[in-house]
C-alpha cells in the first residue's frame, strides 16, 4: 500500500491556506504564511502562535481526515476537492466537504454520516480512491 495522496496546492499547502486548528473554536480562519508547519507532507498555516503550538503538540488530532480531502467524496472512493467553509467537527475530528451552487456533499453525509463515515475510513485506510 502506498502513501496517501494528500489534498494540496502546488506549494504543498493544505486547506488553501486555512488554520486547522480554527476550526475547533470558531468560525474558519486564514492563517499567517510566517506560521506554518509540516505534517505528512502538507504545509498548514495557522492564525496565532497558540494553534501553531496545539497542532505541533498533536498534529494527527488537528489535521483534517482523509488527507484534505471531501468526507463525502471519500465515502464514494474519489478524491474530491473541497470547499474549506464547508465543514463538520465530528467525534473531535475536522472532516471537510465539497459545495457549490447544486452540491453540497455535508448534506449527503449527514443523511447517513455513521455509514459515511465508515465507508471513508475503510477507502481511506486501504487507498481504495481515485481522482475525479
Amino acid at each position: 500500500m502506498g502513501a496517501h495522496v494528500m489534498n494540496v496546492d502546488d506549494n504543498k499547502l493544505g486547506i488553501q491556506g486555512y488554520c486547522p486548528v480554527a476550526y475547533f473554536f470558531g468560525p474558519p480562519q486564514k492563517g499567517l504564511e510566517e506560521l506554518s508547519s509540516e505534517y505528512e507532507g502538507v504545509i498548514y498555516r495557522f492564525a496565532s502562535s497558540e494553534a501553531l503550538a496545539m497542532f505541533e503538540k498533536e498534529p494527527d488530532k488537528w489535521a483534517p481526515l482523509y488527507g484534505g480531502w471531501c468526507g463525502t467524496g471519500m465515502a464514494h472512493g474519489s478524491l474530491t476537492p473541497i470547499d474549506p467553509l464547508n465543514f463538520l467537527i465530528e467525534n473531535g475530528r475536522l472532516i471537510l466537504f465539497f459545495k457549490n451552487e447544486e452540491l453540497d456533499t455535508k448534506v449527503m453525509w449527514e443523511k447517513d454520516a455513521a455509514g459515511s463515515k465508515a465507508q471513508a475510513d475503510k477507502n481511506w485506510e486501504t487507498n481504495n480512491y481515485v481522482a475525479k
